[in-house]
């Protein structure tokens, strides 16, 4: 079975990682994007990175938790909360993962930022990433 590169932005770590997922025919078992999110559900959305757009995988509860643990910002805004996945997909809905030159571009259009937590009122400090906008 082909494995494909995605980036994990993890809320434990907060840690920008090359993460390995199995795909089959450009299909990857929710199972198995379930197990490396520790989630029970997900949502899919895209972000622009430089001049291309990427698909996140996230937690479809991450910004409904009591605390929620933001961890991709922009514009100094949070946009997403929880673990994160970022892949690509081609035209067809088959999701590729990442090339090399994917990799390189996504991690020079963001930036670690630390915030304060509004719901610890500003007693817990938080890395987390935010995309530069080009």
């Amino acid at each position: 079975m082909k494995k494909i590169k995605t980036l994990k932005i993890s809320e434990d770590s907060h840690e920008l990682c090359e993460v390995l997922l199995s795909n089959d025919n450009g299909i990857t078992e929710l199972y198995e994007i379930y197990d490396v999110l520790k989630v029970r559900t997900i949502d899919i959305t895209e972000r622009q990175f430089g001049k291309e757009y990427y698909s996140i995988i996230c937690d479809d509860e991450g910004l409904f938790k009591e605390k929620p643990i933001f961890t991709l910002w922009r514009n100094r805004e949070p946009q997403l909360a929880g673990n994160l996945l970022i892949t690509k997909y081609n035209r067809l809905g088959e999701q590729i993962g990442l090339s090399d030159s994917d990799i390189i571009t996504i991690k020079q259009n963001l930036r670690e930022i630390i915030y304060s937590d509004i719901y610890f009122k500003g007693s817990h400090r938080f890395k987390a990433f935010e995309i530069i906008d080009s």
